[in-house]
């Protein structure tokens, strides 16, 4: 009698083979874009802390300097608000600081020494009794670039939080405008910090209509987070407002 050997399977073949690295491929891509994502929640989340870590400064700042409204974030209106919280004084300069929407952050809640401002009621600037002074706001150090400069991240190439005061007017052409046609806060502050990209956008108007972008602008708006946006990244902000 003669007996059929059966032959046993050596192995996978080339087609078995390229399927289970696309499998794996396409698992490893899910899991990417879940870590990618749980990244951006999480930095997204660090960035609102920031925005109303700030937030809560301001409003410290004018509550103890006992300025007329809230602390200006242009040079002149700067001066004035100061001179309105220290009649006595007469002077014409910040101690060297310019203030700017880019800048007013570190000034207000850092002083322009990193010194805070000064208790003397006839002099902002006067530490001559360093012990007496201390910045009003909890700005992190380390993120603060050229003494000047607040960012979310260590990266010195990336964008400042930027501070809009409705005290000297929104008026930089730069401040944010909801879809009713009206500034956002009104009589308060805007700010407006850049998301993961590092990069502030520039669109004036929420929620976004989806407009083809001027030189890819509308990239770097996506991400964007604000003290008017609830926390969300205006991308999500406008899917919101739908």
């Amino acid at each position: 009698m003669t007996r059929k050997r059966k032959l046993s399977r050596g192995g996978f073949t080339l087609i078995e083979l390229l399927a289970v690295v696309v499998i794996i491929g396409i698992l490893l891509g899910l899991v990417a874009a879940v870590a990618i994502r749980a990244i951006q929640t999480a930095d997204n989340a660090i960035i609102a802390s920031d925005i109303i870590a700030i937030s809560a400064g301001m409003e410290a700042v004018q509550q103890q300097l006992g300025g007329n409204g809230p602390p200006p974030s242009t040079q002149q209106a700067a001066i004035a608000w100061l001179k309105g919280a220290y009649p006595m004084w007469t002077g014409n300069d910040l101690a060297g600081f310019t203030v700017t929407p880019e800048t007013a952050i570190v000034f207000w809640l850092n002083g322009p020494t990193g010194k805070g401002f000064s208790p003397n009621r006839e002099n902002p600037f006067d530490f001559s009794n360093p012990d007496s002074c201390s910045p009003i706001g909890e700005l992190k150090q380390e993120r603060i670039k050229n003494n000047m400069y607040y960012q979310h991240t260590y990266n010195t190439g990336d964008d400042p939080f930027v501070y809009y005061s409705s005290s000297n007017g929104y008026t930089t052409g730069k401040e944010v405008k909801m879809q009713n046609g009206n500034f956002a806060n009104v009589g308060s502050f805007q700010i407006r910090g850049p998301g993961m990209d590092g990069k502030l956008g520039t669109c004036t108007q929420l929620p976004l209509d989806g407009a083809p972008p001027a030189a890819g602008t509308l990239d770097n708006n996506l991400d964007d987070i604000a003290n008017y946006t609830s926390s969300q990244t205006f991308e999500d902000y406008s899917r919101n407002q739908e």
